[in-house]
């Protein structure tokens, strides 16, 4: 049944198992907050994560407060076989999507201000984008 609802849902849907749920809230009682990582790529389709993440969030961190973080990938070279990007364009990128990150940040603690969560937001310099958002969860 899980899988069926997974793959028919029009949004996302977080399933876990009875085992994964009793670890959740066992860790609940650490010190250090929950965090769920939230990759963005600039567009308008990624951002439409943002509320149900800072939802998901609040509510599986409460009653304490848990985190939101904000990533970006930023890719060495364009595509495969080119040379990447020059020293001035990979730091007028990373100001870019620092700021969009920013931004974006400000919006969501704004629009969600009922919520208990804090945000920040990192900028990470990588090859393959998957690759580089598991060791940043990691």
């Amino acid at each position: 049944m899980a899988h069926t609802l997974v793959h028919q849902s029009a949004v996302p849907v977080l399933v876990l198992t009875e085992r994964e749920a009793s670890s959740l809230l066992e860790k609940r009682a650490t010190t250090r907050p929950l965090r769920a990582l939230v990759p963005l790529d600039g567009s308008a389709l990624a951002e439409t994560a943002l509320s149900p993440a800072a939802h998901l969030m609040a509510a599986l961190a409460a009653p304490a407060q848990g985190a939101l973080q904000l990533v970006q990938v930023i890719q060495a070279s364009a595509k495969r076989g080119e040379e990447g990007m020059t020293g001035v364009e990979k730091e007028e990128a990373l100001q870019r999507t620092s700021s969009y990150l920013a931004a974006t940040a400000e919006h969501v603690q704004t629009s969600e201000n009922d919520l208990k969560f804090t945000i920040t937001s990192t900028v990470v310099p990588g090859v393959d984008v998957a690759d580089t958002l598991i060791g940043l969860a990691e």
